[in-house]
């Protein structure tokens, strides 16, 4: 099953796949034991997605698309146990083999390369179907007649990234990473068992290394038993170097400004908040501050300090030319239309240009196209990521804001 994005012809953003020719990208096959589950690998895909600020349901303000990013979203279900056995010879036989060899008379160093782009993400019982699934890829390129060499050299460039698996990865050929969350309650066993009473023997938080005689790592820690990849890691200390900051229309021309501080918190959250208090932003125009609130990560109000923060302020900090935009969300043609008038824009001032294309060459969504030397943007593909004012080397790209923004924008400041 191949992820694409929602319609109202398919309102789940799923299609089934029945030929390789349908794939045009690199591809991340996803693999667990109840993919239609949120504790799925396919719930925690979502939820990276989310993370990421690809568009789907629940983030309406995301800046890409499933269908627009540069490889497929794929997944494996599972009816029953036999269909278990069936689904992984078939997965193969038909899909990766032929995907690898294509007709037969691909070279070594092609079938390699056609193995970069096989990445597979597994969670639980899926890394033993991953297992499986190598171990059919390995007796197919014997009984074809490559050597063990070429068989190690190209089943090494498949990647696996195995998440809170129950199989033991050491033996694989593919470049392995396992993370193990030891407190994951749907991965309990006599091995995450073993790796807490290892972690409290050394008093240590994680165990983190390669396997012996391998290059394939493992990293193994005391988290929340939750699935939520941006709480997976977590750090003791965060810490900020702000005794030099960068002011102004950075990074290209801003200008450094002594702000006199180092930052640190044990919630990295809390930190962001605070920095931009420091630098006289209202932390309520940050999104990435905002929503980390909305979801109960800090609670600004329950911020404690070690030192009065007015003294560190820096009152005079240039802020970045930016500014809310104003949106009208009933979705009629007249919202649809006020929204579009009200909103900031990149523009280029043909006064500064240098015609150098910068702007043309950063652009993630080839917005940008040159007139007579001169950049010109593409407003419906447009994604607003300011990259070519970021970029510019003279600061000839702005954010157009109209008079009503601006006076808000001074309000909210």
């Amino acid at each position: 099953y191949k992820k694409v994005e929602k319609s109202s012809d398919n309102p789940s953003g799923i299609v089934q796949i029945n030929s390789i020719s349908e794939l045009n990208k690199p591809f991340l096959l996803c693999l667990s034991a109840q993919d239609n589950h949120d504790n799925s690998i396919y719930g925690t895909i979502r939820e990276g997605i989310i993370a990421s600020r690809v568009y789907t349901s629940k983030d309406k303000g995301a800046r890409f698309k499933i269908d627009e990013m540069p490889l497929d979203f794929l997944g494996l279900r599972y009816v029953s146990e036999d269909g278990k056995k069936k689904n992984y010879e078939e997965i193969v036989d038909k899909f990766l083999y032929p995907f690898l060899i294509g007709n037969g008379t691909r070279a070594i160093e092609e079938i390699k390369k056609q193995a970069r782009k096989i990445n597979f993400m597994t969670y639980c019982d899926g890394t033993y179907t991953y297992c499986k699934i190598e171990e059919r890829i390995i007796q197919k390129l014997i009984s074809n007649g490559f050597s063990e060499k070429d068989v190690d050299d190209i089943v090494s460039q498949i990647s696996l990234t195995a998440l809170g698996t129950m199989v033991d990865t050491s033996s694989l050929k593919a470049n392995t990473i396992a993370f193990i969350d030891a407190n994951d309650s749907e991965i309990s066993n006599d091995v995450t068992e073993t790796y807490k009473k290892e972690m409290q023997k050394r008093s240590v938080k994680s165990i983190y290394g390669t396997y012996p005689n391998t290059n394939n790592v493992i990293y193994v820690y005391n988290g929340s038993g939750k699935h939520d990849l941006n709480e997976y890691f977590k750090f003791d200390l965060n810490i900020v170097d702000a005794i030099i900051g960068m002011e102004g229309n950075g990074p290209t021309m801003g200008k450094p400004k002594k702000i006199g501080s180092i930052i640190a918190s044990t919630n990295p959250y809390a930190l962001d908040y605070i920095c931009a208090k420091v630098i006289n932003l209202n932390p309520n125009l940050v999104n990435t501050i905002v929503q980390s609130e909305k979801r109960g990560l800090f609670n600004h109000k329950e911020i404690t300090l070690n030192e009065d923060i007015n003294k560190f302020i820096t009152k005079d900090f240039e802020l970045i030319e930016n500014a809310i935009d104003i949106k009208f969300y009933n979705h009629s043609l007249v919202g649809n239309v006020m929204s579009k008038v009200f909103e900031n824009k990149p523009y280029c001032d043909k006064n500064s240009c240098i015609k150098c294309q910068k702007c043309k060459n950063i652009c993630p969504k080839k917005a940008i196209t040159m007139q007579k030397g001169y950049p010109v943007i593409d407003r419906e593909k447009c994604i607003k990521c300011y990259c070519c004012q970021e970029f510019c080397p003279v600061g000839a790209m702005r954010v157009k804001t109209n008079i009503l923004n601006k006076i808000l924008n001074r309000r909210f400041k």
